[in-house]
């Protein structure tokens, strides 16, 4: 032993309280990190919603795009096919609307 080092005795009752106040500081990083990874449900529900109207909007202007494509191709009236794909779109995306998903 070192000669220049003092002499230290810890109790029980010290020890006893160190290893509380270890376990509280263990305690309080687990529910930081607890609490980084929970997820705020109105932001995600905001999130969905919000790429559900992008992916909605974006399937209302492929019925215009592909159209002019398919016209072309199939030797039928633009506009003609333009109705239809916007009919066949429009109702594919209404039975998607009907779909009820719950987020609690």
């Amino acid at each position: 032993m070192n000669p220049a080092m003092p002499k230290r005795i810890t109790t029980y009752k010290q020890a006893k309280a160190a290893n509380e106040i270890i376990k509280v500081q263990k305690s309080s990083v687990q529910l930081k990190a607890l609490q980084a990874s929970v997820v705020d449900c109105n932001q995600t529900r905001t999130q969905v919603y919000q790429l559900a109207r992008d992916s909605r909007e974006q399937w209302r202007q492929f019925a215009a795009i592909a159209a002019k494509e398919l016209s072309t191709t199939l030797a039928v009236e633009l506009s003609t096919l333009t109705d239809c794909l916007h009919q066949a779109v429009e109702i594919n995306l209404q039975e998607l609307g009907e779909l009820s998903i719950r987020v609690n």
